[in-house]
């Protein structure tokens, strides 16, 4: 029996070691690139509503825009913000990112969001374009 025993650890302890050691004839397994993990991105654009312009009580003037929209489908995805500005012109995107492989529910879904302009504004009359919606404000 004890020589059983000892027969069956000195066999487990072969298994293991052989099981457990790499072969140096082994190839190393092949690196995956990351365009092959990272499906394509697709920008949906907001369709946009109703824009709010803010006169913010502070020093410098600063303007936020209160906006409503929809989107043309049910992904709930965060939504981007992209603002561009050349002298009185601000030109503002609103869009969300979504894989290619993805498929949306197709139902109107609506959000309002808060937008906080980049920069300080003097007095002037600006024009803000949001996703093609256009309103003025002017600053005294």
């Amino acid at each position: 029996m004890r020589l059983l025993s000892l027969f069956c650890f000195v066999c487990l302890t072969v298994v293991l070691t052989v099981g457990c050691t790499s072969s140096p004839e082994s190839e190393p397994s092949p690196s995956v690139t990351p365009s092959a993990q990272t499906p394509e991105m697709r920008q949906i654009a907001a369709v946009v509503k109703e824009i709010k312009v803010e006169i913010l009580e502070s020093q410098p003037t600063q303007l936020a825009l209160q906006v409503q929209g929809e989107f043309q489908d049910g992904c709930d995805v965060p939504i981007r913000v992209e603002q561009n500005r050349e002298d009185q012109q601000i030109n503002i995107q609103l869009y969300r990112q979504l894989p290619e492989n993805i498929a949306c529910a197709s139902v109107i879904t609506e959000f309002e969001k808060e937008i906080r302009l980049d920069g300080q504004f003097a007095s002037g009359t600006y024009t803000l374009d949001v996703n093609g919606e256009v309103e003025t404000v002017t600053i005294q």
